[in-house]
């Protein structure tokens, strides 16, 4: 085989632990206005509060870090060496005269330019730099189509508390409870494995496993069924068991090679590039999904993909960037039909959740949710001027703003300048 027509190494885990992009922006105009670390980090810093930055795939809600701690300063840090890392690695900034001192490239100007013009732009020339360092986006795509050919690429993490069981945490006081809650899980991850991508698995054995690394780690005492469990240990276990279900499905059902952390980077960074989407909220499904909204071909045809980067095999990575004017009807009727859908298993209420809605349609038609957002706004916009036979209210029922929640982990659409996060559909009389 000729060395073009290999498959592309994939290089994912050289990547460290930041999830948001708009970091590289931020990291770059503190750049472009300082030279030194220190100056860096205090701009850096205040442009981290201002667009609302975490540490974690979410942005934040609260802004009351002023006077930060050690730890959190600690993370900071850590956070702007790995951007500064990956960004010295895109030829995006470089190093000058004494040790971190640092200025932008030509690379560097454009990518400001673009963030600040044409956020588009901004998402396909981070994924050519990304991609042609790492090649992670073709391995983990190309991962999710060949596994699952049942569901076009879709990869399930299920997720089940002991509540959503059955089982009341005061009442899990001894050993069988927790036996019989693994019981009822493992039988609940078989049936989704068979759901979602038609495989057939007796998870028995990994369970039995489980159950070992439990007492070795001291979580039970032993399998005797009548032996005391520990509530105050009843967190911990259950991290322990999601983790284990979780890297299981990972390796031995998916066949990811790589770490739990790593999936997670690419998963995320994927979700706001446009290559993928991932979601803890679908409707009806208890867990995490993944799934493609892009496509590798070494040719596509149809004019609602468009390529953005090659590979060394021939094979392209094209985005589903679909145009309005030959998919309005088909969002208009997707976005109809999901709203009954949901509308149906809440008692008929006239208003159901947006970011639910949202959910569904961006799995039937495989687009990113930015899309979504922009075509429901033309949506809400032809509404207005009568050009549709539904008619479309939108409210904002309680902002994430309005909670004590930390972090804004769905965010509500923006629609015509204003955040709604309820939707009713009716015909027009």
């Amino acid at each position: 085989m000729e060395i073009f027509d290999q498959e592309p190494i994939a290089k994912p885990q050289l990547v460290k632990k930041f999830y948001l992009i708009e970091y590289f922006y931020i990291l770059l105009k503190s750049v472009d206005n300082n030279k030194e670390l220190k100056s860096i980090f205090e701009s850096f810093r205040a442009l981290k509060h201002k667009y609302q930055l975490g540490e974690s795939k979410y942005k934040k809600l609260t802004l009351s870090d002023e006077d930060l701690s050690i730890k959190q300063l600690t993370r900071y840090i850590y956070t702007l060496r790995q951007v500064i890392s990956e960004s010295l690695d895109y030829n995006l900034i470089k190093e000058i005269g004494e040790k971190d001192n640092f200025e932008l490239t030509k690379l560097g100007l454009q990518l400001i330019d673009y963030f600040e013009n044409d956020r588009k732009k901004y998402c396909e020339m981070l994924i050519q730099l990304i991609e042609k360092k790492h090649n992670a986006f073709f391995h983990l795509i190309t991962l999710c189509y060949r596994i699952n050919t049942f569901k076009k690429g879709l990869l399930v993490l299920p997720i089940y508390s002991p509540l959503k069981l059955g089982f009341v945490k005061k009442k899990i006081t001894e050993t069988r409870h927790i036996l019989s809650y693994l019981d009822k899980l493992t039988q609940k991850l078989q049936e989704d494995l068979k759901k979602f991508t038609g495989k057939t698995k007796i998870l028995s054995k990994a369970q039995n496993e489980l159950v070992t690394e439990l007492i070795a780690d001291g979580f039970l005492i032993n399998k005797n069924p009548l032996s005391d469990f520990d509530l105050a240990k009843y967190n911990s276990i259950l991290k322990k068991i999601r983790s284990f279900w979780l890297n299981y499905f990972l390796k031995n059902i998916y066949n990811y090679t790589y770490s739990f952390d790593t999936f997670n980077i690419w998963v995320e960074r994927g979700k706001q590039l446009g290559i993928l989407q991932s979601t803890e909220f679908f409707p009806g499904v208890n867990g995490r999904m993944v799934y493609p909204t892009s496509i590798i071909r070494e040719e596509v045809k149809n004019n609602d993909f468009k390529k953005v980067f090659s590979y060394s095999n021939n094979e392209k990575l094209f985005l589903h960037d679909p145009k309005w004017n030959e998919n309005q009807e088909l969002f208009v009727e997707t976005l109809h039909s999901s709203y009954f859908e949901l509308r149906k298993n809440r008692n008929n209420n006239l208003f159901v959740n947006l970011t639910d809605l949202r959910e569904k349609v961006c799995y039937k038609l495989r687009i990113p949710t930015f899309v979504f957002d922009n075509y429901l706004n033309k949506t809400y916009l032809l509404n207005i001027k009568g050009h549709l036979k539904i008619q479309i209210s939108l409210e904002a029922d309680r902002l994430p703003q309005e909670t004590s929640a930390m972090y804004l982990k769905r965010e509500p659409v923006l629609i015509n300048g204003k955040y709604k996060n309820i939707i009713s559909i009716d015909y027009k009389k």
